[in-house]
């Protein structure tokens, strides 16, 4: 396994990686929101006309499952971040990856 290409190909999605650490609290803000909508559907406890009991039930279900999901992620990428911004300060190259360590630390092939 060539290590030195397996670390280039894995910092090319770091930028991304961080941009989702700021996505996904915005859309599990957005799904709760969402969640709350559902259960407030009507005070009654009734399907809204045209919907079935069993509708409501599988949109609350889907948006659990969905924010779970998303929690899960975000863990995973914090921790992901954590290592990347660990081994750039191991590196001696400052706090946490920007655009200008990740070239050097590519040799220059960040978009090749």
């Amino acid at each position: 396994m060539d290590w030195k290409q397996e670390a280039i190909d894995k910092l090319k999605g770091y930028e991304a990686q961080r941009q989702s650490m700021e996505d996904i609290p915005r859309e599990l803000e957005r799904l709760g929101a969402a969640y709350t909508n559902i259960r407030a559907a009507r005070i009654d406890g009734m399907p809204k006309a045209g919907c079935s009991p069993s509708g409501r039930e599988d949109a609350m279900l889907s948006n659990i499952v969905h924010q779970d999901e998303l929690k899960r992620r975000l863990k995973e990428i914090r921790l992901w971040v954590e290592i990347v911004d660990g081994g750039v300060v191991c590196s001696g190259r400052g706090g946490t990856a920007d655009a200008g360590v990740l070239l050097h630390l590519q040799g220059q092939r960040l978009h090749q």
